[in-house]
């Protein structure tokens, strides 16, 4: 939906992984402009490199940072991750409130629409900002509120939330009584989504490769060359597969092709298995050793 400042953040995020002093000098730049009130506190736009804030996909890399040598690497890579982030979730507010008339317009529009209402309006913009750049919940919601105590057990929580709630049409419905112009954002942003994915899977399939079709495999929407799998739809593929095998009550074998029904037979697979299976694949790296640890079955003779 908004490829312009997708590149431009992207080439940005280059010089900032290798110069602390550009990538401060830029994150300044946007705290000190006029909009940031407006974005930051207004629409809830998560400024994740602002401040102390950091994206979640980092929370939790002090140690590594520590390291000699690897540090300098994790350090630029945090840089360049949360940077292009920031920029982008900037980027894309600062164009809905210049196509508003810039920020006074934009406010005083919302409140003669929307009355008592208007923070509503206004942070349904953030929300789909937010949550089409990985940052899943309402900026103050139970999600917010929670963050640290379930990054303790799951990788990015955030972004999860993020990839379920582009799925869920309830989400969509609710943006559009509360804010048509944020929902007609949500769909737009999906669809670009849905439809680019579409075309490389297409392109792959007359290439030669295989593109798995089928959602209850565990190949769905990947392209498989020999032995390699490339996954292109970005932690939506999971979700959606664990979606339909849960409404279905069935799954495929991605090498066989065979149709196994859920909770049939000796040691098949439970709808809440798969569900289980899906918290540890998703939780954070320690924790997600420490439980292949335990589940790890000692060799005969051991003790």
């Amino acid at each position: 939906r908004f490829p312009t400042e997708w590149a431009r953040a992207n080439n940005a995020s280059v010089e900032w992984a290798a110069s602390p002093a550009k990538y401060e000098k830029a994150m300044r730049e946007i705290a000190d402009s006029p909009n940031y009130q407006t974005v930051q506190d207004l629409m809830g736009v998560d400024l994740t490199g602002i401040g102390a804030m950091q994206d979640e996909a980092f929370i939790g890399a002090g140690m590594a940072e520590k390291i000699p040598g690897a540090g300098h690497v994790v350090k630029a890579a945090d840089r360049a991750y949360t940077g292009v982030l920031t920029k982008m979730r900037w980027d894309v507010a600062n164009r809905i409130i210049d196509e508003a008339g810039g920020a006074d317009q934009f406010l005083k529009n919302a409140e003669e629409l929307y009355g008592d209402k208007t923070k509503d309006y206004m942070r349904s913009f953030g929300e789909v900002i937010n949550t089409f750049t990985g940052r899943g919940g309402k900026k103050g919601g139970a999600l917010d509120q929670h963050m640290k105590t379930l990054s303790t057990g799951l990788f990015a929580p955030r972004l999860w939330a993020a990839n379920i709630q582009r799925l869920n049409p309830v989400w969509y419905a609710k943006l559009a009584k509360s804010n048509p112009q944020a929902a007609k954002l949500a769909i737009q942003s999906q669809g670009t989504f849905l439809t680019m994915a579409g075309t490389v899977l297409g392109l792959a399939s007359l290439a030669g490769a295989q593109v798995g079709t089928d959602p209850r495999s565990a190949d769905f929407g990947k392209i498989k060359m020999g032995n390699t799998r490339y996954d292109i739809l970005g932690g939506q593929q999971q979700n959606v597969v664990q979606i339909v095998r849960q409404a279905t009550g069935q799954k495929v074998n991605s090498e066989t092709g065979e149709v196994a029904n859920l909770g049939e037979g000796y040691g098949a697979k439970t709808r809440f298995d798969l569900f289980t299976d899906m918290l540890e694949n998703k939780s954070n790296p320690l924790l997600g050793f420490g439980i292949k640890l335990m589940n790890t079955k000692p060799k005969d003779g051991g003790n």
